[in-house]
């Protein structure tokens, strides 16, 4: 039996750019470091194909790919210091680029995503029982664009 090669949940770094150029500078979030992930979909049309011979037949539905869209969220603890960033982010309703990293090797298949997300939500609510009672943020944030794939230097 061979055993999965696994990583652990801080090799996955979402770090946010600062729009500086010619160099861009990434910094990891305090606020994402709890709960976090990217999840990516394929949007599609679809169209019903018939059965030739039998007319009573269900149809099929045959689907094309037409697009791509990431999807990051997170979890944690607000950080008062990112406050500022984020919700002058949010109502500012630009694009930020933000890079995704499998802090891994890249015999591991390590590397990063990169490209240009919008912050979509940005809540922020605290509960007695919950993370010891300190404030807690919760965002989420939408490609705005396409994203790349870097592989880990070797």
């Amino acid at each position: 039996m061979a055993l999965p090669d696994t990583a652990k949940w801080s090799d996955l770094i979402i770090s946010l750019g600062d729009g500086a150029t010619p160099t861009e500078a990434f910094t990891a979030s305090c606020l994402l470091r709890t709960d976090k992930g990217i999840s990516f979909t394929t949007s599609s049309s679809e169209t019903p194909v018939f059965d030739c011979t039998d007319a009573a037949a269900a149809a099929w539905m045959e689907r094309e790919g037409t697009g791509l869209s990431a999807t990051i969220s997170g979890t944690g603890k607000l950080d008062l210091h990112e406050f500022d960033d984020w919700r002058e982010w949010l109502l500012s309703m630009s694009r930020k680029t933000i890079r995704v990293e499998y802090a891994v090797s890249a015999a591991r298949n390590g590397g990063h995503y990169e490209g240009p997300f919008l912050l979509t939500t940005f809540e922020t609510r605290g509960n007695v029982e919950d993370q010891g009672g300190m404030l807690v943020a919760t965002v989420e944030l939408q490609s705005a664009s396409k994203i790349t794939w870097t592989d880990a230097a070797s």
